[in-house]
């Protein structure tokens, strides 16, 4: 493992420090290890990821709080658009023929 050293002013530490407690972490280091892997698989994810969804809003009937309030869930789902065409059988044929 490689040791580094870093600075942060005094009011970031104490943030650091609160934050760290929070989360019940032992030590600093294992903090920032934490929060670099999460920001790092975050970066890789969104590098990955489609740059258009589909969202669907549905609701349960049976599932209402009050009179005209409604609980409901809201669901994002990541696409690959296709820019050679939408692709149907075998063959990967395209749509228009």
């Amino acid at each position: 493992m490689r040791r580094m050293t870093i600075s942060m002013d005094d009011e970031l530490t104490d943030l650091f420090d609160e934050f760290m407690a929070s989360k019940c972490y032992t030590s600093r280091s294992e903090t920032i290890r934490d929060l670099l892997r999460g920001e790092i698989k975050r970066e890789v994810i969104d590098a990955r990821s489609a740059h258009e969804c589909v969202g669907a809003l549905s609701y349960a009937e049976s599932v209402i709080a009050g009179k005209g309030a409604r609980h409901g869930k809201f669901n994002l789902i990541p696409v690959e658009s296709d820019a050679y065409g939408h692709k149907h059988g075998p063959a990967g044929r395209t749509a228009s023929g």
